[in-house]
């Protein structure tokens, strides 16, 4: 149960992380308004020095937590997953005495359990069963083995750590000039950054194509290791489906081995015989093999969460897009629905002026006015980074800085005669790029305007030598 509410308070801080809303104000309040408010307290009772010293401490481990990188999640999470493996392989339990006898005037046996006896019971040895073979075993300890290396991959490997000395070898995109404008520099590391990267406080670098910063990888993920990442999320999701499943059959296998819903249970403290029902079976599954059970619904709670969490980042991965810049998109996207909002009451009040002018100087009168008419809509702007679901996948499963040559920066020239009201006409541009044979492909109309500029480029040119 400490494992479910961690990850879903992580979840909900990576998917949340602002200060609006019911999360950042719990956010705020935890970092700091009541810190603030234990510090006052204890320097109120304490006395002012050893009060603020108590404070300082507080602080200190809060903001080691909090706000600074270390490996406490990481530390949790082995021992969440190799705790739970040391479950299946040996279980702790309460058994019970099983007592077989013919009830009067049936034909049938029925079994009467005791509940009163105690002993431990392994896991593995209840391996084979009725639905699983002795083979599990093996692909257990295989699933967990290779998720583990899948992790330590997803931690060590570098998201793409930009400098002075490697900058060119990450210019591998170009503006958007809507999230990402051109020429803006890093204060913190002094370097032009790359359109797509971010610094992160966390690694203290400048991180390329930065998606977010994972507590329970104690990295950032960014360009380099954004694959590493999907595998460590989707193998985590068939491991934690592959417990639940064979928890379950366990759970299965106890019941029908034991004719659990056609048994009698005898109740030691009220000196009750219990005919069988689910809730009463349940109730003796969860005392005797407690540990199988909390497994099973552990897996398959976790499996949910992150299954969600997998499915997330594979929609981004899809369009060619970060968690960072959703947050950006969700913030133009607002901001688009303000300006529509205004844009549209503006027209109507135009209108409406229009018609009251119209009414005072007759039906016959021009009642045209240019400084009534309101300039097109800008339309929303449309993902610059999007090239098609199977290049964005290659793109995250081949990053463009590990190509050999690394792809350079694509060149983004407005078309002529661009520049139309519509969002069509101002996402008009070509791209130009001379690493095209590194893996970045153009669509048929991007090589027609690259072909049409050319054309008119050289007949420029040949006019100029005329003059």
């Amino acid at each position: 149960m400490t494992y479910v509410v961690s990850l879903l308070v992580c979840f909900a801080c990576v998917f949340f992380d602002t200060d609006k809303g019911l999360i950042g104000k719990i956010s705020t309040a935890v970092s700091e308004d009541i810190p603030n408010a234990l510090g006052k307290g204890l320097r109120f009772c304490l006395g002012k020095r050893i009060g603020s010293a108590i404070t300082g401490c507080m602080s200190g481990s809060v903001d080691y937590v909090i706000n600074q990188r270390n490996p406490i999640l990481q530390t949790f999470y082995l021992a969440i997953v190799l705790g739970a493996y040391s479950m299946v392989v040996r279980l702790q339990a309460k058994s019970s005495t099983i007592i077989r006898h013919l009830v009067p005037n049936t034909p049938f046996s029925t079994t009467i359990f005791l509940l009163t006896h105690h002993q431990v019971m392994y896991g593995y040895p209840m391996i084979p069963c009725k639905y699983l073979s002795s083979i599990h075993k093996y692909t257990a300890f295989g699933a967990v083995a290779v998720n583990l290396v899948l992790w330590y991959l997803a931690c060590t490997v570098s998201p793409g750590i930009i400098t002075h000395e490697n900058l060119e070898r990450y210019q591998c995109y170009s503006s958007d000039k809507y999230l990402f404008a051109p020429g803006r520099k890093c204060p913190t590391v002094g370097i032009v950054k790359p359109p797509r990267s971010k610094y992160c406080k966390l690694t203290q670098a400048h991180v390329a194509r930065f998606d977010h910063f994972c507590p329970w990888l104690n990295q950032a993920v960014g360009a380099e290791n954004y694959r590493w990442f999907l595998a460590f999320l989707l193998g985590h999701c068939l491991l934690l489906l592959y417990g639940a499943l064979g928890m379950g059959a366990l759970v299965m296998a106890e019941v029908a081995d034991k004719e659990l819903m056609t048994s009698k249970f005898y109740n030691a403290k009220t000196n009750t015989h219990v005919e069988a029902t689910k809730w009463v079976v349940f109730q003796y599954l969860l005392f005797n093999i407690w540990g199988v059970v909390a497994v099973c619904v552990l897996c398959a709670v976790m499996c949910a969460v992150l299954f969600g969490f997998l499915v997330y980042h594979l929609l981004l991965a899809a369009r060619n897009m970060t968690t960072n810049e959703s947050y950006k998109w969700g913030d133009l996207r607002k901001a688009h629905q303000r300006y529509s909002k205004r844009y549209n009451a503006e027209v109507l009040e135009r209108a409406e002026r229009k018609a009251k002018k119209a009414c005072r100087e007759g039906s016959d009168s021009d009642s045209s006015d240019d400084d009534d008419v309101m300039p097109p809509l800008e339309a929303l702007p449309t993902n610059h980074f999007n090239r098609g679901i199977y290049l964005n996948f290659m793109e995250v499963l081949r990053p463009l800085s590990l190509r050999d040559p690394p792809v350079r920066a694509l060149e983004w020239v407005a078309s002529p005669g661009g520049g139309g009201g519509d969002s069509a006409d101002q996402e008009k541009e070509e791209v130009v790029s001379a690493e095209n044979e590194n893996g970045v492909e153009l669509t048929k109309n991007q090589k027609a305007r690259r072909r049409k500029k050319q054309k008119e480029k050289k007949r420029a040119e040949t006019d100029e030598r005329e003059d």
